[in-house]
């Protein structure tokens, strides 16, 4: 091989090495540009199913997203509702990697997530995959697909929409 051919081999690798590693380097954009690290409250209606028991509960969920780690962090969760939502306990529901991100919006995958309801049943280490959902004209929302864990389904029945009162601000985005 020429030097000269050596030299192109060289800058064409250290091209595509530079070109990968901005392609890695891209941070999830947020709107408002403000909300990076800001505390946003998402509150629906999610079904808890353990065999044929369904609980209907109201599912609070309350954090910040950490655009330059895309991550959600997962600082409060509040199950309520009839019988036996006040005994339904969430945890291990922490910090969340946001992937697939387009202008639609993203999925957001807590790994590691155990139920337990009073006594009568647990269901551990679960992984939840919700999907955050861009809405354009309407607040932002996440929708939680039907998914089971141990003996346990989790889907949410209503969307869970932000709450502006206990939120940042009214809507965020996300966008690559």
């Amino acid at each position: 091989m020429s030097m000269e051919m050596m030299k192109k081999a060289v800058l064409g690798a250290a091209g595509a090495i530079a070109l990968l590693g901005a392609a890695s380097a891209q941070a999830l954009t947020l709107d408002p540009a403000g909300a990076d690290g800001q505390n946003y409250t998402f509150s629906g209606t999610t079904d808890l199913s353990y065999g044929s028991i369904t609980a209907s509960c109201t599912l609070e969920l309350s954090g910040y997203i950490t655009a330059g780690n895309e991550t959600i962090t997962s600082t409060n969760n509040d199950v309520s509702g009839p019988y036996p939502c006040g005994s339904v306990n969430i945890s291990n529901l922490d910090v969340g990697d946001v992937s697939n991100i387009d202008s639609d919006g993203g999925q957001v995958t807590f790994d590691g997530v155990d139920v337990t309801v009073a006594t009568f049943f647990q269901c551990n280490d679960g992984t939840v995959v919700a999907d955050f959902h861009n809405d354009g004209s309407n607040p932002s929302y996440f929708t939680i697909a039907q998914q089971s864990f141990g003996n346990c389904t989790l889907e949410t029945d209503t969307p869970l929409t932000i709450v502006p009162a206990d939120s940042y601000s009214s809507d965020v985005n996300v966008s690559p």
